[in-house]
This record gives C-alpha cells, structure tokens and sequence, in this order.
C-alpha cells in the first residue's frame, strides 16, 4: 500500500532477515471498488493492444509491446 508517500507492506515477510538485500518489482494493481471492464464485442474493431498500451502510457508504465516504427 502507498500512503503519505511511503511504501508499506501489507502483511510482515517473515523469510527475510535484517540487513537482506532484495529487489522490488512494483505493479499498480486495480482497488477494489474499480469499476468492472467489460467484455469487448467480437464483432467490432476495439484494437485492445493499442488500449492497453494507452492505459500503461497513461500510468506511466512501459508499452507491452512497442509500435512497429520503434522495433
């Protein structure tokens, strides 16, 4: 949980042990009063790759794939 600025666990991590050094890999994940995502229609032309890069872009998060002109 981010609060006030500051990172806090949870729940205790009781594997490791004072001065361990470890590394973080941080993923935002949804609250849980987010609305639900609903399911896109088959038959329509959503492109949900290009959605879902926009919605990483906007959160500051790296595409999942890159455009085609970057590879």
């Amino acid at each position: 949980m981010f609060e006030g600025g500051v990172l806090k666990l949870c729940e205790p991590i009781s594997e490791l042990t004072d001065g361990d050094r470890v590394e973080l890999t941080l993923v935002r994940v949804s609250t849980p009063n987010a609305p639900a995502v609903q399911p896109a229609d088959p038959d329509d032309d959503y492109d949900l790759l290009a959605a879902l890069n926009a919605t990483r872009l906007a959160q500051g998060e790296r595409q999942l794939i890159p455009p085609a002109e970057v590879r």
